[in-house]
This record gives C-alpha cells, sequence and structure tokens, in this order.
C-alpha cells in the first residue's frame, strides 16, 4: 500500500494530504494516482492533461527515484514501492 504525497506547490492549488493507496499486485503508477485523485479530484487537472497524460510540469518519483514522465503512467508500479511523489519540475534558465 504506497503513500502517494503530492508537491506543496500543488497542494496549494488544490488541498491534498498524504494518502495510503491500495495498489494490487501488477498495479499501474495510472491506477495508483486515479486512487489519489478520487480523494481531491480537482487535482487531475494540475497533473494531467486533456488526454490523461502527464502534464510536460510534473515529475514523478517512486520511493526517491525518477520516473519517465508519461510513459511510466502505464508501467506497472515498482515491486515493494512505498512511496510515490509527485511534484512540479523546475525548468528555466
Amino acid at each position: 500500500m504506497p503513500e502517494v504525497r503530492f508537491a506543496q506547490a500543488l497542494q496549494s492549488h488544490v488541498p491534498c494530504p498524504p494518502q495510503q493507496v491500495d495498489a494490487v499486485p501488477d498495479a499501474l503508477l495510472r491506477d495508483v494516482l486515479d486512487a489519489a485523485f478520487r480523494a481531491a479530484p480537482s487535482l487531475r487537472g494540475y497533473v494531467l492533461d486533456e488526454q490523461g497524460d502527464l502534464r510536460p510540469h510534473i515529475a514523478l518519483f517512486a520511493d526517491g527515484r525518477s520516473l519517465p514522465g508519461t510513459p511510466a503512467l502505464d508501467a506497472p508500479l515498482p515491486s515493494g514501492c512505498r512511496r510515490i511523489d509527485v511534484i512540479q519540475a523546475l525548468s528555466g534558465g
């Protein structure tokens, strides 16, 4: 049962405290995020675009390891994963 945590920058738009999400074996990351969005439905629009893909300014981490954007959504949750962090990616120059 991983914990899904949303960065403070996202929580400033939509309150969403960390939450424990039930994940069946071979659950996709998308399924885990969908479960988290049930607690804060309006957060979906900040994280996913209209096609259900990860927005370019969002980064995902599983147990501290970066996941590769939208392709990660349709990949199984890493085995034994205990924490998913959803953060706003930084850019600039």
